[in-house]
C-alpha cells in the first residue's frame, strides 16, 4: 500500500516538473523570438505607419518587435517604453547584454546633449535599433559605442530589460 502511494506521489510530481519544463521552453521560445524577429527585420522600416518620425522612432520600432514575439502595445517614446518595461511582469532588469535583451537610454534621463535611444541586442554584442535618419532597423551600435554614445557623450543610464523566463 505505501508503495502504490508513493508511486502514485512521484508520477504527480513527474507531471508538476514536466508542466514547468513547458512552461520553461515557452519562455525561452519567446526570448529567442524578439532576437529572431529584430535580426530578420535588418534593412527594413520595421515601423511603417509611422506614429512618430523617423527620427524619433526608435521606441516605436522596438515596439513591433516585441508585439511580434509576445503581444505588446506599440510605444513612441523612449521614457515611457522604459516605464513600462520598468512595470511589466514579464520583464527583469539584467546587467549583462545578451541576444533578444531590450537595450534602453531613455530620453529625459541623460545630460540633455543628445536624445535617448532603444534597441535590441544582438549577437557579437552588436545592437539593433531604427536608423534616426531613415527609420530602416539596421545593426547601429556595438556595446561599446553604444556606452561611448548615450552613457558617456549623452550622461544616460544604459539599462537591459530581459523577458523573464
Amino acid at each position: 500500500m505505501k508503495f502504490k502511494l508513493m508511486v502514485q506521489i512521484l508520477s504527480l510530481q513527474i507531471q508538476v516538473l514536466m508542466l514547468q519544463v513547458q512552461v520553461l521552453t515557452k519562455k525561452l521560445e519567446e526570448r529567442l523570438a524578439i532576437y529572431r524577429i529584430a535580426h530578420a527585420s535588418l534593412g527594413i522600416d520595421i515601423s511603417p505607419l509611422d506614429a512618430v518620425n523617423d527620427e524619433l522612432g526608435c521606441a516605436e520600432s522596438v515596439s513591433w518587435v516585441l508585439k511580434k514575439a509576445i503581444g505588446f502595445p506599440i510605444i513612441t517614446g523612449t521614457w515611457t517604453l522604459n516605464k513600462y518595461l520598468s512595470e511589466d511582469p514579464r520583464f527583469e532588469k539584467v546587467y549583462a547584454p545578451e541576444p533578444g535583451v531590450v537595450i534602453i537610454s531613455p530620453t529625459g534621463t541623460g545630460n540633455g546633449s543628445i536624445s535617448g535611444h532603444v534597441g535590441v541586442c544582438g549577437e557579437n554584442d552588436n545592437i539593433m535599433s531604427s536608423d534616426s535618419s531613415s527609420g530602416i532597423w539596421r545593426l547601429n551600435f556595438t556595446q561599446y559605442s553604444w556606452a561611448s554614445r548615450y552613457g558617456k557623450q549623452g550622461g544616460f543610464q544604459v539599462i537591459y530589460y530581459r523577458l523573464k523566463v
